[in-house]
Formats: structure tokens, C-alpha cells, sequence
């Protein structure tokens, strides 16, 4: 739909857009030639938004012929004045409701902002700042405006609704609904995780994007409204991070909008709470229900998918797209339609998360741990672990939890392939190797100036975040000192592969920690090695430690690169 039609507002302090403003309220202010009366007066209505729903036809997508009218809960509602200027403040309700005090007759407005603050209190120990924003428009903040009015002299009631723009066949006028929608669905996850899990604190900023420009693409340049996908993105210089979520209905079936689509907008806030209250050590990238993943994604993306289910209380997870957004592909996460079972698959991590979640017997699921144990988890063995955050660090520590039947976990984690009743953070007792034999183990044990330790990649699940493309090694260092890690691959494919090997290392320590500046390919001040051979030289502190290495071609994101085939690694680390 034409931007110029929507109304956007960075604050009231900003420059205003000559763009019209949607909304309701009807109403003029008068004036004229008679004093305007004295003291204050109530305005106090209702905001609410268009919701869309999906069809009650798994596949079918969303239904426009269904759309209801929803309350806009707990957003930052403004009373201001015909010039500008700000008369009071305050937020709605958990039903939509408001009311504010002004001054008897003034020229106004009432203005709902797509922005929920709430400021911590000693009966509510918890706080939040949401903000959805248009990353084409200057990542102004989205409002609604009623028209100006004259406060008069008495109450009056003045309600808001956010219209979702839809005519029929296609969308015709603005889209005042799609941000609300969004912001509604975050509050949703809020809501969730201080009532389910007992999460009181605060939750850190968080900006979520939104355009009808936003389309999936190759390279990520939000300001033209290319964002990849919907996801949560984070920057290393701070600029940007947030939720960015796909917008643009007019590409037919092409066309991916998400704004309706509740568990996909929740999955991205469990994206954003693992980064900021927890700790998420996922690569990101490209991913499905039937890949052989990096054991970080497949645990990532398939809790995401459960939390959604949560959040919605629906374990149908569903993401509509297409001409008409008509169409989606539905995930019954209660069906445990697994393809792949095991600790590299994201449906058998969904699985295990919501059945663990979920109070409905089904097969081996027969009881329910709940969300606040798996939520105390993240907050405290995942975050401060130095162990990959995957199943085998989850389920091990979800055990010791009072009150958390061990048998119930060893049956929903053992029904997906994985052994359950010995598992550990290191995956020491782990036997799937999803096809793969180069996958075991999970973590090579690796000496300080032990004996030269062999792991092998491969690319044979796919590239960049699949099982088999980065290998892993755990190592102690027993006291802090200057340590050398030095990486020599050769070919281990069948036939040879004529290219050189380049391989790659990262060190982590609950979280990424370094990685190697010494290649053979791009060697730095003093660093002389092969091709075929990479070496980190630092001081490293005592403590448990966990190395990825890996043959660069396997994980190049360039989806035109020169990849080899399997290859082969000689690890040793000295000190």
C-alpha cells in the first residue's frame, strides 16, 4: 500500500511527516467567540485493532472474512494538543480502555502509539519498552490519530480502531492494524513469560520493524525494506538490533507477510530473549524441519517454534503466505511428525520443548514439566555454561530441577532418538549420528600438550549450518597461561579433492570467547604457515573450553562458492 497514506511519528518532539493519519474518533472542535470553560475534563474511550485470523482450514491460510475487532492492550496513549504539544499521558487497559485528563475546551487529539513502556513497581517487579517501527521511513514510531476535537466541557468518549486496510481481494487503504497486531503479539510473550515462567526484572529495550516494503531477500538493507526474513538481528555496533518482520502484499506468490502470524512474531521474541536474558550460541542462516543441523540451531529454532506454540496456546504452528496470504504450511507440534529424529533436528527439538510444556497425554508425553523450569534453565546453566547451548546441556540440567520428573524427560527426549538416561552437556554418551559417522562425537576430548587429536568435516547435510560442517573439541586449561592451538587439514574425501584445505577456529567459553588471526591464506604480522593450516597463539584464563574448528569452503555463506568435500583436521594445542 502507498506509504503516504500511513501516518508515522518518531516522538511528539520530531518533525511531523506530511502523511494523513488513520484512525476514528469523530468530532470537531468549535470555539468560536465564547471563553472556553474552566478546570478539567475526561476523555476516555477504547482502542482496538483488526485481527486477522487463519482460516479453520490447516493450509488455507489467513481469513479476511473472519476479521474481528481486537483490544490494543497496554499501549502508550497520548492526549495532545491541535499544535503539538503534550497534555498527558497514560495506556490502556488489558481490554483497550483509557482515560486521561485535559483541560476544558482545547483543540486536540488523541494519539495511540504502536509502543508499550510499563516502569517497574513494587507490587510488579517488572518492566518493558517495546517499540514497533518502520525501518523504510527513518525507523519512525508507528501511531493512530483521532481527528481534532474540542475537549468541551464535559466527558466524552472517543474510541480508536486500527483498520486492517483489506478490500475483498487485496489491500486498498492503509494498514493501520499491522503494527498493533505485532506489538499485541509481544505483549502476548510478556505476559507469558512473567506468568509462566516468574520472570520479574526488567526485559531490555527491544525495537521491532515493520514495513509493507519489507520483502524476503538475499542481502540485508532494511531502510529499503530488504530484510531477509523475519527474524531477530543483532549488530556489533548496536545500530539496528531488533525484530525485523516481513510486510509486503503485493508480490503474489511471492508475497510473505507476517504481521498476523502469531507464532512466528512469538518464536522471534524467544530469539531475542535467549540473546538478551539468556544465551544463544546459534549460527543463524537457513534452516527446516527436515535438516540435519548444527546441534545450536536445531535446539534454537526448534524451542523458538515451541515457545510460539506456547505463547499462542496452540501447538498447530502456522505462517501464512502467498497470494492473498491464502496459504501455509502447517506444523502440528502435538503430532511429533518428526523426518528427522534426533539432536541435530529442529521438529525433534519443537517436540520435545512443547511436550514437556503441554498438560495433553500422548503417547510416551504423559505429564508436564511446565515453562518455568526450561525458562530457569536458560536463565542459569546456559547462560553461565561453557558446554554449546543444545539438548544435551538443556535436558542435563532440566533433570536436577525439584519437582522435574527424570522419566518423563528421559521418555520425550529418548522418543526423538537421543539417549536420554545417561545424557550430559558434553553428549559423552551420545550414539546418532545422523548418517553421518564424521557427527561422533559431539565434543573430541583434547589435551593441553597431549597427543594430536583427528576430526573430520563434512558438507553432505548441506553447508554453513549443517551437521557435519563444524566439528568440536573440548579442552581445560589448568591455569591461566600462553597456549598454541595449531590446525592442519588435509584432504579426507574419496576421491582426493585437488583444492587446498582452509581450515578455520573459534574458541569459546560460555559464549564465543577468540578465534585464530594466524592462516595460511591471509597470515598476519609474524604468522608463516601453509594454506592448509591455521594456529591461534593467546593467553587463556583457567577453565573448560570448547573449540570449533572447521574447512572454510563448508561454511562460506556465498551460495556460488568453490566447496570441497569431506576434509580432514589435525588439532593439537600446546602450552
Amino acid at each position: 500500500m502507498p506509504l503516504k497514506s500511513l501516518l508515522y511519528r518518531a516522538s511528539i518532539l520530531a518533525t511531523a511527516l506530511a502523511l494523513s493519519a488513520c484512525g476514528g474518533g469523530g468530532g470537531g472542535g468549535g470555539g468560536g467567540s465564547t471563553p472556553p470553560p474552566a478546570g478539567n475534563v475526561t476523555v476516555n474511550g477504547r482502542i482496538t485493532f483488526d485481527r486477522v485470523p487463519f482460516s479453520a482450514t490447516p493450509g488455507n491460510g489467513l481469513d479476511y472474512t473472519q476479521t474481528f475487532e481486537s483490544p490494543a492492550r497496554r499501549v502508550v496513549v497520548e492526549a495532545i494538543r491541535s499544535n503539538g504539544a503534550l497534555i498527558a499521558s497514560t495506556a490502556t487497559d488489558d481490554d483497550g480502555n483509557y482515560s486521561v485528563q485535559v483541560p476544558a475546551g482545547i483543540d486536540m487529539r488523541i494519539r495511540a502509539k504502536a509502543q508499550s513502556v510499563v516502569t517497574s513497581t513494587a507490587a510488579a517487579p517488572v518492566s518493558w519498552s517495546v517499540s514497533i517501527r518502520n525501518n523504510t521511513s527513518g525507523n519512525a514510531l508507528y501511531v493512530l490519530d483521532s481527528v481534532v476535537f474540542n475537549s468541551g466541557s464535559t466527558a466524552q468518549a472517543r474510541d480508536l480502531r486500527a483498520a486492517s486496510g483489506w478490500g475483498n481481494v487485496s489491500y486498498t487503504s492503509t494498514r493501520a492494524a499491522a503494527p498493533f497486531a505485532v506489538l499485541d503479539t509481544m505483549y502476548s510473550a510478556i505476559r507469558f513469560v512473567v506468568e509462566q515462567g516468574g520472570y520479574t526484572g526488567a526485559f531490555p529495550s527491544l525495537d521491532v520493524f515493520w514495513s509493507t516494503r519489507n520483502s524476503s531477500s538475499v542481502d540485508f538493507a532494511p531502510a529499503a525494506g530488504r530484510i531477509q526474513t523475519t527474524g531477530y538481528y543483532t549488530f556489533q555496533d548496536g545500530v539496528g538490533n531488533g525484530i525485523y518482520v516481513l510486510g509486503d502484499a503485493d508480490l503474489g506468490a511471492a508475497s510473505d507477510t507476517d504481521e498476523f502470524d502469531q507464532h512466528v512474531i512469538a518464536h522471534e521474541f524467544f530469539h531475542y530473549m535467549e540473546d538478551r536474558l539468556a544465551r544463544s550460541d546459534s549460527l543463524g542462516g537457513d534452516h527446516s524441519r527436515s535438516d540435519r543441523l548444527d546441534l545450536r540451531v536445531a535446539f534454537s529454532e526448534g524451542f523458538a517454534d515451541a515457545f510460539g506454540a506456547m505463547v499462542v496456546d496452540d501447538p498447530v504452528y502456522r505462517d501464512s503466505y502467498g497470494t492473498r496470504q491464502g496459504l501455509d504450511v502447517p506444523s502440528d507440534l502435538e503430532a511429533n511428525t518428526v523426518p528427522v529424529r534426533g539432536w541435530y533436528n529442529e521438529a525433534s527439538m519443537a517436540s520435545i520443548a512443547w511436550d514437556l510444556f503441554d498438560t495433553a497425554a500422548d503417547g510416551v508425553d504423559t505429564g508436564s514439566v511446565g515453562f518455568s523450569p526450561m525458562f530457569d534453565v536458560y536463565r542459569n546453566e546456559l547462560r553461565t555454561g561453557v558446554p554449546l547451548s543444545s539438548i544435551f546441556a538443556f535436558a542435563a540440567a532440566l533433570k536436577q530441577r525439584a519437582g522435574v520428573d527424570d522419566a518423563l524427560v528421559n521418555a520425550l527426549v529418548g522418543g526423538q532418538d537421543i539417549v536420554a538416561g545417561t545424557i550430559n552437556p558434553y553428549a559423552t554418551t551420545e550414539t546418532n549420528n545422523g548418517g553421518l559417522p564424521d557427527a561422533l562425537p559431539v565434543y573430541e576430548q583434547l589435551t593441553l600438550n597431549g597427543p594430536t587429536v583427528e576430526v573430520c568435516g563434512t558438507r553432505d547435510a548441506g553447508v554453513y549450518n549443517k551437521l557435519g560442517n563444524r566439528r568440536h573439541l573440548r579442552f581445560n586449561v589448568p591455569g591461566t597461561r600462553q597456549i598454541q592451538i595449531l590446525v592442519t587439514a588435509y584432504d579426507g574425501a574419496s576421491p582426493p579433492d585437488a583444492r587446498i584445505p582452509d581450515p578455520d577456529l573459534y574458541i569459546w567459553k560460555a559464549g564465543f570467547f577468540d578465534y585464530s588471526e594466524c592462516a595460511g591464506p591471509d597470515p598476519g604480522a609474524g604468522c608463516t604457515l601453509p594454506q592448509n593450516s591455521e594456529r591461534y597463539t593467546g593467553t587463556l584464563p583457567a577453565g573448560d573450553y570448547v573449540l570449533e574448528v572447521f574447512e572454510y569452503s563448508h561454511v562460506n555463506p556465498d551460495p556460488s562458492a568453490d566447496r570441497r568435500g569431506r576434509t580432514c583436521m589435525l588439532v593439537s594445542i600446546t602450552g
